[in-house]
Protein backbone atom coordinates (compact mmCIF):
# COMPACT_ATOMS: atom_id res chain seq x y z
CA UNK A 1 0.00 0.00 0.00
CA UNK A 2 2.20 2.80 0.95
CA UNK A 3 5.07 1.73 -1.82
CA UNK A 4 2.01 2.46 -4.66
CA UNK A 5 1.69 5.65 -3.06
CA UNK A 6 4.79 7.32 -4.55
CA UNK A 7 4.43 9.12 -7.59
CA UNK A 8 1.30 9.83 -6.77
CA UNK A 9 -0.19 13.88 -5.34
CA UNK A 10 -2.11 14.17 -2.03
CA UNK A 11 -3.55 17.72 -2.93
CA UNK A 12 -0.69 19.75 -4.32
CA UNK A 13 2.27 17.11 -2.54
CA UNK A 14 4.04 14.50 -4.21
CA UNK A 15 5.06 12.02 -3.02
CA UNK A 16 8.75 11.27 -4.31
CA UNK A 17 10.20 8.52 -1.69
CA UNK A 18 9.49 6.41 1.56
CA UNK A 19 11.72 7.45 4.47
CA UNK A 20 10.09 4.94 6.90
CA UNK A 21 7.17 3.21 8.24
CA UNK A 22 6.12 3.40 11.84
CA UNK A 23 3.62 2.74 14.37
CA UNK A 24 1.38 5.55 13.22
CA UNK A 25 1.68 5.84 9.53
CA UNK A 26 4.58 5.91 6.42
CA UNK A 27 6.57 9.13 5.93
CA UNK A 28 7.81 9.91 2.31
CA UNK A 29 9.66 12.65 1.04
CA UNK A 30 7.50 15.09 -0.38
CA UNK A 31 7.61 18.06 -2.99
CA UNK A 32 5.12 21.03 -1.96
CA UNK A 33 4.19 21.80 -5.95
CA UNK A 34 2.78 25.65 -4.13
CA UNK A 35 5.95 26.26 -2.50
CA UNK A 36 8.06 24.24 -4.95
CA UNK A 37 10.08 22.72 -1.35
CA UNK A 38 10.76 19.43 -0.09
CA UNK A 39 8.97 17.91 3.17
CA UNK A 40 8.41 15.01 5.08
CA UNK A 41 4.98 13.65 4.99
CA UNK A 42 3.27 11.21 6.98
CA UNK A 43 0.54 8.99 5.83
CA UNK A 44 -1.77 8.09 8.66
CA UNK A 45 -2.74 4.50 8.69
CA UNK A 46 -6.23 4.26 7.92
CA UNK A 47 -7.14 2.16 10.70
CA UNK A 48 -6.45 5.34 12.98
CA UNK A 49 -9.04 7.17 11.58
CA UNK A 50 -11.39 5.02 10.04
CA UNK A 51 -14.17 6.62 12.53
CA UNK A 52 -15.99 10.09 12.32
CA UNK A 53 -14.69 10.17 16.17
CA UNK A 54 -10.86 9.58 15.01
CA UNK A 55 -10.67 11.48 12.05
CA UNK A 56 -12.49 14.68 14.17
CA UNK A 57 -9.47 13.31 16.92
CA UNK A 58 -6.74 13.57 14.28
CA UNK A 59 -7.90 17.24 13.23
CA UNK A 60 -7.76 18.39 16.72
CA UNK A 61 -4.66 16.98 17.58
CA UNK A 62 -2.77 17.95 13.87
CA UNK A 63 -3.92 21.37 14.59
CA UNK A 64 -2.12 21.91 18.40
CA UNK A 65 1.55 19.99 16.52
CA UNK A 66 1.03 23.24 14.06
CA UNK A 67 1.09 25.21 17.21
CA UNK A 68 3.74 24.13 18.68
CA UNK A 69 7.51 26.03 18.22
CA UNK A 70 10.25 24.59 20.03
CA UNK A 71 13.34 23.85 18.67
CA UNK A 72 13.00 20.42 19.79
CA UNK A 73 10.02 19.27 18.25
CA UNK A 74 9.91 19.23 14.48
CA UNK A 75 7.84 21.64 12.35
CA UNK A 76 4.29 20.81 11.59
CA UNK A 77 3.19 22.95 8.27
CA UNK A 78 0.25 21.31 7.15
CA UNK A 79 -1.77 18.99 7.76
CA UNK A 80 -4.99 17.44 5.40
CA UNK A 81 -7.10 14.61 3.84
CA UNK A 82 -7.11 13.79 -0.05
CA UNK A 83 -8.55 10.69 -1.85
CA UNK A 84 -9.76 9.21 1.83
CA UNK A 85 -5.99 9.37 3.11
CA UNK A 86 -5.24 11.42 6.14
CA UNK A 87 -1.92 13.15 6.33
CA UNK A 88 0.33 15.39 7.95
CA UNK A 89 2.99 17.73 6.89
CA UNK A 90 6.74 18.22 8.46
CA UNK A 91 9.96 20.22 7.72
CA UNK A 92 12.41 18.11 6.09
CA UNK A 93 15.63 17.28 8.55
CA UNK A 94 18.39 16.38 6.98
CA UNK A 95 21.21 14.57 8.27
CA UNK A 96 20.61 11.19 10.65
CA UNK A 97 19.13 10.05 14.41
CA UNK A 98 19.93 8.41 17.42
CA UNK A 99 19.53 4.82 16.65
CA UNK A 100 22.18 5.14 13.98
CA UNK A 101 24.84 6.43 15.81
CA UNK A 102 24.57 4.25 18.74
CA UNK A 103 24.51 1.23 16.21
CA UNK A 104 28.38 2.45 14.50
CA UNK A 105 29.19 2.97 17.97
CA UNK A 106 28.56 -0.74 19.21
CA UNK A 107 30.20 -1.69 15.41
CA UNK A 108 33.23 0.05 16.42
CA UNK A 109 33.20 -1.97 20.66
CA UNK A 110 32.83 1.99 21.47
CA UNK A 111 29.40 3.67 23.38
CA UNK A 112 28.57 7.19 24.12
CA UNK A 113 29.76 8.40 27.20
CA UNK A 114 27.64 9.58 30.47
CA UNK A 115 28.52 12.74 30.16
CA UNK A 116 26.79 13.19 26.16
CA UNK A 117 24.01 10.31 27.32
CA UNK A 118 22.79 12.83 30.67
CA UNK A 119 22.29 16.07 28.70
CA UNK A 120 21.00 14.48 25.81
CA UNK A 121 18.27 12.87 28.04
CA UNK A 122 17.48 16.23 29.56
CA UNK A 123 17.35 17.81 26.20
CA UNK A 124 14.63 15.18 25.12
CA UNK A 125 13.25 15.51 28.84
CA UNK A 126 12.78 19.21 28.14
CA UNK A 127 10.83 19.01 24.46
CA UNK A 128 8.27 15.97 26.37
CA UNK A 129 7.64 19.26 29.35
CA UNK A 130 6.93 21.62 26.76
CA UNK A 131 4.72 19.12 24.78
CA UNK A 132 3.14 17.96 27.71
CA UNK A 133 2.53 21.73 28.42
CA UNK A 134 0.50 22.14 24.92
CA UNK A 135 -1.51 19.26 25.03
CA UNK A 136 0.73 16.41 23.22
CA UNK A 137 -0.58 13.67 25.14
CA UNK A 138 2.10 11.50 23.83
CA UNK A 139 5.85 11.30 21.31
CA UNK A 140 7.62 8.18 21.08
CA UNK A 141 11.13 9.00 22.55
CA UNK A 142 12.69 6.21 20.75
CA UNK A 143 16.18 6.77 19.48
CA UNK A 144 15.00 6.33 15.94
CA UNK A 145 12.97 9.71 16.46
CA UNK A 146 15.22 11.75 17.90
CA UNK A 147 17.42 13.54 15.51
CA UNK A 148 19.66 16.48 15.51
CA UNK A 149 20.51 20.11 14.66
CA UNK A 150 23.77 21.65 15.10
CA UNK A 151 24.97 24.82 16.97
CA UNK A 152 24.84 28.03 15.18
CA UNK A 153 27.51 30.97 16.91
CA UNK A 154 25.85 32.01 20.19
CA UNK A 155 23.34 29.25 20.67
CA UNK A 156 25.49 26.82 23.04
CA UNK A 157 25.15 28.25 26.34
CA UNK A 158 21.19 28.21 26.23
CA UNK A 159 21.88 24.30 25.40
CA UNK A 160 24.01 23.52 28.87
CA UNK A 161 27.28 23.44 26.51
CA UNK A 162 25.80 21.36 24.43
CA UNK A 163 26.52 21.27 20.52
CA UNK A 164 23.56 20.20 19.39
CA UNK A 165 19.94 20.31 19.93
CA UNK A 166 18.22 17.11 20.24
CA UNK A 167 14.86 17.03 18.01
CA UNK A 168 11.98 14.65 18.25
CA UNK A 169 10.24 13.57 14.67
CA UNK A 170 7.21 11.62 16.26
CA UNK A 171 3.86 12.80 16.32
CA UNK A 172 2.09 10.31 17.04
CA UNK A 173 -1.37 8.99 18.36
CA UNK A 174 -1.61 8.05 21.94
CA UNK A 175 -0.57 3.93 21.86
CA UNK A 176 -3.15 3.63 24.41
CA UNK A 177 -6.06 4.79 22.65
CA UNK A 178 -4.71 2.37 19.76
CA UNK A 179 -3.17 -0.81 21.14
CA UNK A 180 -6.20 -2.98 19.98
CA UNK A 181 -5.74 -1.76 16.42
CA UNK A 182 -2.26 -2.95 15.94
CA UNK A 183 -2.29 -6.55 15.70
CA UNK A 184 0.92 -7.52 16.45
CA UNK A 185 2.29 -4.35 18.14
CA UNK A 186 5.12 -2.85 17.20
CA UNK A 187 7.95 -4.80 19.50
CA UNK A 188 10.57 -2.38 19.29
CA UNK A 189 8.06 0.71 21.10
CA UNK A 190 6.96 -2.36 24.38
CA UNK A 191 9.46 -1.72 26.28
CA UNK A 192 8.77 2.27 26.49
CA UNK A 193 5.15 2.04 27.26
CA UNK A 194 4.61 1.70 31.32
CA UNK A 195 3.14 -0.90 33.01
CA UNK A 196 -0.02 1.62 33.15
CA UNK A 197 0.04 2.33 29.41
CA UNK A 198 0.20 -1.72 28.35
CA UNK A 199 -2.14 -3.11 31.25
CA UNK A 200 -4.63 0.07 31.34
CA UNK A 201 -4.11 0.99 28.04
CA UNK A 202 -5.23 -2.48 26.70
CA UNK A 203 -8.20 -2.59 29.17
CA UNK A 204 -9.78 1.04 28.22
CA UNK A 205 -8.62 1.93 25.10
CA UNK A 206 -9.12 5.93 24.75
CA UNK A 207 -7.69 6.48 28.46
CA UNK A 208 -4.67 9.14 27.26
CA UNK A 209 -1.17 9.14 28.81
CA UNK A 210 -0.03 10.75 31.65
CA UNK A 211 3.06 12.60 32.65
CA UNK A 212 4.76 10.10 34.68
CA UNK A 213 4.27 7.50 31.44
CA UNK A 214 6.17 10.29 29.94
CA UNK A 215 8.88 9.73 32.85
CA UNK A 216 8.79 5.98 32.16
CA UNK A 217 9.51 6.20 28.65
CA UNK A 218 12.77 9.06 29.49
CA UNK A 219 14.04 6.54 31.82
CA UNK A 220 13.79 4.08 29.72
CA UNK A 221 15.84 6.39 26.99
CA UNK A 222 18.60 7.05 30.06
CA UNK A 223 18.26 3.08 30.51
CA UNK A 224 19.91 2.68 26.44
CA UNK A 225 22.02 5.25 26.50
CA UNK A 226 24.31 4.20 29.73
CA UNK A 227 23.59 0.72 29.34
CA UNK A 228 23.20 -0.13 25.80
CA UNK A 229 20.05 -1.53 26.02
CA UNK A 230 16.57 -1.16 27.19
CA UNK A 231 15.31 -2.64 30.53
CA UNK A 232 13.11 -5.75 29.03
CA UNK A 233 12.58 -6.21 25.65
CA UNK A 234 9.40 -8.31 24.37
CA UNK A 235 8.41 -10.15 21.35
CA UNK A 236 4.67 -9.75 22.25
CA UNK A 237 2.07 -7.36 23.80
CA UNK A 238 0.96 -10.62 25.55
CA UNK A 239 4.44 -10.86 26.72
CA UNK A 240 4.65 -6.97 28.03
CA UNK A 241 1.55 -7.56 29.87
CA UNK A 242 2.68 -10.65 31.62
CA UNK A 243 5.75 -9.47 32.42
CA UNK A 244 4.17 -6.18 34.17
CA UNK A 245 2.08 -8.58 36.02
CA UNK A 246 4.62 -10.89 37.30
CA UNK A 247 7.78 -9.13 37.03
CA UNK A 248 10.25 -6.18 38.18
CA UNK A 249 12.93 -4.51 36.45
CA UNK A 250 16.56 -5.55 36.91
CA UNK A 251 18.43 -2.92 38.83
CA UNK A 252 20.82 -0.83 36.51
CA UNK A 253 23.93 -1.61 38.32
CA UNK A 254 23.51 -5.54 38.26
CA UNK A 255 23.94 -4.72 34.58
CA UNK A 256 26.57 -2.18 34.75
CA UNK A 257 28.39 -2.21 38.48
CA UNK A 258 30.30 0.42 37.99
CA UNK A 259 27.21 2.88 36.90
CA UNK A 260 27.24 5.70 39.57
CA UNK A 261 24.94 4.77 42.18
CA UNK A 262 22.95 8.29 41.90
CA UNK A 263 22.38 7.55 38.32
CA UNK A 264 21.23 4.08 38.90
CA UNK A 265 19.00 5.32 41.31
CA UNK A 266 17.51 8.18 39.28
CA UNK A 267 16.70 5.48 36.23
CA UNK A 268 15.57 3.04 38.61
CA UNK A 269 12.94 5.77 40.30
CA UNK A 270 12.15 6.86 36.49
CA UNK A 271 11.18 3.30 35.16
CA UNK A 272 9.38 2.33 38.79
CA UNK A 273 6.56 -0.22 38.54
CA UNK A 274 4.27 2.20 40.12
CA UNK A 275 3.60 5.96 38.82
CA UNK A 276 3.78 7.34 42.04
CA UNK A 277 7.21 6.43 42.73
CA UNK A 278 8.61 7.87 39.48
CA UNK A 279 9.37 11.56 39.18
CA UNK A 280 6.30 13.35 39.02
CA UNK A 281 6.68 14.62 35.21
CA UNK A 282 9.22 14.99 32.40
CA UNK A 283 10.64 18.82 34.20
CA UNK A 284 11.61 17.29 37.45
CA UNK A 285 13.24 14.17 35.62
CA UNK A 286 15.20 16.77 33.72
CA UNK A 287 16.24 18.57 37.19
CA UNK A 288 16.90 15.49 38.57
CA UNK A 289 19.81 14.77 35.75
CA UNK A 290 20.79 18.36 35.98
CA UNK A 291 22.40 17.07 39.65
CA UNK A 292 23.96 13.85 38.05
CA UNK A 293 26.30 15.59 35.91
CA UNK A 294 29.27 15.71 38.49
CA UNK A 295 28.63 12.21 39.33
CA UNK A 296 29.33 11.06 35.78
CA UNK A 297 31.40 8.01 35.95
CA UNK A 298 34.68 8.45 33.72
CA UNK A 299 35.21 6.34 30.16
CA UNK A 300 34.34 2.59 30.68
CA UNK A 301 37.05 -0.56 30.05
CA UNK A 302 36.85 -1.49 26.98
CA UNK A 303 35.96 -5.19 28.49
CA UNK A 304 32.39 -3.52 29.25
CA UNK A 305 31.10 -0.82 27.55
CA UNK A 306 33.70 1.05 25.79
CA UNK A 307 33.34 4.86 26.00
CA UNK A 308 33.21 7.11 22.75
CA UNK A 309 36.37 9.53 22.78
CA UNK A 310 37.23 10.02 19.51
CA UNK A 311 36.25 13.09 17.33
CA UNK A 312 34.46 11.34 14.59
CA UNK A 313 31.00 12.88 13.34
CA UNK A 314 28.15 10.40 13.20
CA UNK A 315 24.88 12.02 11.07
CA UNK A 316 22.07 9.95 10.37
CA UNK A 317 18.71 10.18 8.00
CA UNK A 318 15.32 11.16 8.71
CA UNK A 319 12.99 7.85 8.91
CA UNK A 320 10.49 6.64 11.73
CA UNK A 321 10.54 2.97 11.53
CA UNK A 322 8.04 -0.10 12.63
CA UNK A 323 10.57 -1.66 14.72
CA UNK A 324 13.87 0.38 13.99
CA UNK A 325 15.12 3.15 11.78
CA UNK A 326 18.12 2.99 9.69
CA UNK A 327 19.88 6.62 10.18
CA UNK A 328 22.92 8.51 12.25
CA UNK A 329 24.07 11.56 14.18
CA UNK A 330 26.96 12.43 16.17
CA UNK A 331 27.69 13.91 19.19
CA UNK A 332 30.74 16.00 19.80
CA UNK A 333 33.33 14.48 22.78
CA UNK A 334 35.06 17.31 24.63
CA UNK A 335 38.65 15.87 25.13
CA UNK A 336 39.40 13.86 21.98
CA UNK A 337 41.98 11.23 22.96
CA UNK A 338 42.56 9.09 19.90
CA UNK A 339 42.91 9.66 16.63
CA UNK A 340 39.60 10.74 14.66
CA UNK A 341 37.84 7.95 12.68
CA UNK A 342 35.51 8.46 9.03
CA UNK A 343 32.88 5.78 9.10
CA UNK A 344 32.33 4.55 5.58
CA UNK A 345 28.44 2.96 5.50
CA UNK A 346 27.48 1.05 2.40
CA UNK A 347 23.80 0.68 1.05
CA UNK A 348 23.40 -2.52 3.05
CA UNK A 349 24.32 -0.63 6.36
CA UNK A 350 27.81 -2.71 6.72
CA UNK A 351 30.24 -0.21 7.89
CA UNK A 352 33.78 0.41 7.63
CA UNK A 353 36.05 2.72 10.17
CA UNK A 354 39.51 3.88 9.21
CA UNK A 355 41.69 6.11 11.33
CA UNK A 356 42.71 9.67 9.71
CA UNK A 357 45.80 10.05 11.72
CA UNK A 358 46.82 6.61 11.22
CA UNK A 359 47.22 7.33 7.19
CA UNK A 360 49.71 10.04 8.24
CA UNK A 361 48.80 12.66 6.00
CA UNK A 362 47.04 15.91 5.69
CA UNK A 363 45.69 15.46 2.48
CA UNK A 364 43.58 11.81 1.84
CA UNK A 365 42.60 11.07 -1.96
CA UNK A 366 39.46 8.93 -1.91
CA UNK A 367 38.25 7.39 -5.25
CA UNK A 368 38.66 4.17 -7.46
CA UNK A 369 42.47 4.46 -7.86
CA UNK A 370 44.40 1.17 -6.17
CA UNK A 371 47.10 4.13 -4.95
CA UNK A 372 44.42 6.46 -2.93
CA UNK A 373 44.34 7.04 0.55
CA UNK A 374 41.36 5.86 0.61
CA UNK A 375 40.02 3.22 -2.13
CA UNK A 376 36.17 2.59 -3.10
CA UNK A 377 36.18 0.51 -6.34
CA UNK A 378 32.72 0.74 -7.29
CA UNK A 379 31.43 1.83 -10.88
CA UNK A 380 29.99 4.63 -9.45
CA UNK A 381 32.95 6.42 -8.45
CA UNK A 382 35.13 8.08 -10.06
CA UNK A 383 39.22 7.29 -10.01
CA UNK A 384 40.13 10.45 -8.13
CA UNK A 385 36.70 11.48 -6.58
CA UNK A 386 37.41 13.86 -3.98
CA UNK A 387 40.04 15.17 -1.26
CA UNK A 388 39.59 15.36 2.22
CA UNK A 389 42.25 17.87 4.34
CA UNK A 390 42.60 17.26 7.44
CA UNK A 391 44.84 19.66 9.69
CA UNK A 392 44.42 18.07 13.30
CA UNK A 393 41.53 19.85 14.16
CA UNK A 394 39.69 20.07 11.53
CA UNK A 395 38.05 18.34 8.24
CA UNK A 396 37.71 20.23 4.52
CA UNK A 397 36.50 18.57 1.57
CA UNK A 398 36.91 18.90 -1.80
CA UNK A 399 35.34 17.12 -5.19
CA UNK A 400 37.88 16.59 -8.25
CA UNK A 401 35.62 16.79 -10.79
CA UNK A 402 33.60 13.89 -10.11
CA UNK A 403 31.78 12.32 -12.64
CA UNK A 404 28.87 11.82 -10.10
CA UNK A 405 29.80 15.11 -8.04
CA UNK A 406 29.97 14.80 -4.05
CA UNK A 407 27.52 15.84 -1.40
CA UNK A 408 27.23 16.91 1.63
CA UNK A 409 23.67 16.43 3.17
CA UNK A 410 21.75 18.01 0.59
CA UNK A 411 24.46 20.36 -0.43
CA UNK A 412 25.78 19.58 -4.25
CA UNK A 413 30.01 20.22 -4.06
CA UNK A 414 31.05 22.73 -6.44
CA UNK A 415 34.17 20.86 -8.54
CA UNK A 416 37.65 21.86 -6.48
CA UNK A 417 36.58 24.54 -3.88
CA UNK A 418 37.00 23.31 -0.03
CA UNK A 419 34.73 22.83 1.76
CA UNK A 420 34.23 22.55 5.97
CA UNK A 421 32.96 19.27 6.40
CA UNK A 422 30.86 20.19 9.79
CA UNK A 423 30.34 18.25 13.15
CA UNK A 424 26.91 16.30 11.95
CA UNK A 425 27.58 16.60 8.02
CA UNK A 426 27.57 13.57 5.69
CA UNK A 427 29.77 13.25 3.18
CA UNK A 428 28.15 11.35 0.43
CA UNK A 429 30.19 9.75 -2.87
CA UNK A 430 28.42 7.47 -5.33
CA UNK A 431 26.12 5.50 -2.85
CA UNK A 432 28.42 5.26 0.33
CA UNK A 433 28.35 7.68 3.25
CA UNK A 434 31.17 8.97 4.75
CA UNK A 435 31.29 10.09 8.37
Amino acid sequence: MTERLIGQTLDHYRLDSLLGSGVSGAVFKAHDLKSQRDVALKVIKPQLTQSPDRQIAFAEQAGRFTQLDHPGIVKVVDFGQANAIFYLVMELLSGDNLLQMLRELRLAKRWIELKDAIPLARQVSLVRHYARQHDIAYQDVRPNNIMFKYERSGERESRAGLPYQAVLTDLSLDPSQTLALHDPFPPALLPYLSPEQVLVGLEQSGQPTDSPSDVYALGVLLHVLALQNPPATFKTLSEAIDFHQTQTLPAPRSIRPDLPPAVADTISRAVAKDPADRFPDAAAFAEALVQLLPDTAPPQPAAQLAAQSEPERVVAASAEAEGEAEAPVQLEPSEPSEPATIFIQTPEGAVRTISIQAIQEQQIIIGRASDNQIVLDFPDISRRHAQVVFDGQTCQVIDLGSTNRSYLDQLELAPHEATLWKPGQTLRIGDRRLR
